[in-house]
């Protein structure tokens, strides 16, 4: 059985609510001091996508401060772009900017592709 992967990537597509920019890093040596430093470098600008929330309700742990609630966020997108772990991703869908990262390798599909974000907090 042959699957027409075309058909599947335009329904998927046609999902897409948001657009986002990629940052990823290179090493390079900084000339004032001779060490090797992290640069971040724009990878991809809006690219077509669409961030998918599921909350785990039954894995709530409580703390002192309230509850906490687990979270999973998953970004789908053109399986062509290549997106290294560790970027930082920030996503506008319905007019609201927000910054992630994505947390390992992402799960490819002839369609798509489906990576887990995490909220950034700041540079590692």
């Amino acid at each position: 059985m042959v699957i027409n992967y075309a058909r599947h990537r335009a329904a998927i597509e046609r999902l897409y609510e948001g657009v986002c920019d990629i940052y990823g890093y290179t090493s390079s040596i900084n000339p004032d001091n001779g060490e090797n430093e992290l640069e971040e470098v724009l990878l991809y600008v809006a690219q077509p996508c669409r961030l998918s929330y599921e909350t785990q309700r039954n894995q709530a742990q409580q703390t002192n401060t309230g509850a906490i609630i687990d979270q999973q966020i998953k970004l789908f997108i053109s399986p062509e772009l290549v997106i290294p772990p560790g970027c930082k991703i920030i996503v506008t869908q319905n007019c609201m900017p927000a910054t992630y990262k994505n947390s390992g390798q992402p799960a490819k599909y002839g369609s798509h592709q489906e990576i887990s974000l995490e909220l950034w907090e700041e540079y590692a």
